[in-house]
C-alpha cells in the first residue's frame, strides 16, 4: 500500500504552522465527494474459527485512544477472519459495536486471527483502503457509526 505523501513548498508561507499546511495541501482522492460505502467497498464474512485459547484481536484489546493492538484475548471462541486467508492488506475492520477505533490491515498481521465482532470491509481499489480507515476512524465518522449501531 502506498504511504499518504505531499511535498510542500514552504519559501513563500507567512506561517509554517502544520495544521495550516496540512490543511492547504489536503486533496481528495476524488472529484465525487459523496458516494455509497457499497461503491467503494465490499464487506466480507468471516469463515475460520477460533478456540479457547487461540490469540484473537477482538475491539476490546484496541487502545482506545490511538488504535495500537495492545495484546490478543486468549478468551475469545467463535467466528474469525484470518488475515492472508479471508483479510489482506488495505482493508478496513470496524467494530459492530458502533465505537472504538477502527482498524486498518497490514502486512504486520500475517496470519493473525480477527474476531467476527469487527465488520471487515474490502475497498475496491486498495489505495481507498487507508482512506476508508481515516474517514471511518475519525472522530465524526466514529459518531456516524455510533448512532448507526443504535
Amino acid at each position: 500500500m502506498g504511504a499518504a505523501h505531499a511535498l510542500l513548498d514552504l519559501r513563500r508561507e507567512p506561517s509554517w504552522d502544520p495544521a495550516t499546511l496540512t490543511a492547504e495541501a489536503f486533496r481528495w482522492p476524488r472529484l465525487t465527494f459523496a458516494v455509497p460505502l457499497g461503491e467503494v467497498a465490499t464487506r466480507l464474512a468471516p469463515r475460520s474459527l477460533a478456540d479457547a485459547g487461540s490469540p484473537v484481536i477482538t475491539p476490546q484489546v484496541l487502545d482506545p485512544s490511538s488504535g495500537a493492538i495492545r495484546r490478543r484475548s486468549r478468551k475469545y471462541q467463535g467466528s474469525v477472519f484470518q488475515v492472508g486467508a479471508e483479510l489482506r492488506p488495505g482493508d478496513v475492520l470496524i467494530p459492530r459495536s458502533g465505537s472504538g477505533p477502527t482498524l486498518l490491515v497490514s502486512e504486520r498481521l500475517a496470519g493473525a486471527l480477527v474476531s467476527a465482532r469487527f465488520a471487515a470491509l474490502r475497498p475496491v481499489d486498495q489505495e481507498l483502503g487507508l482512506w476508508l480507515w481515516a474517514l471511518l476512524g475519525s472522530e465524526s465518522g466514529a459518531r456516524l457509526r455510533a448512532s448507526l449501531s443504535r
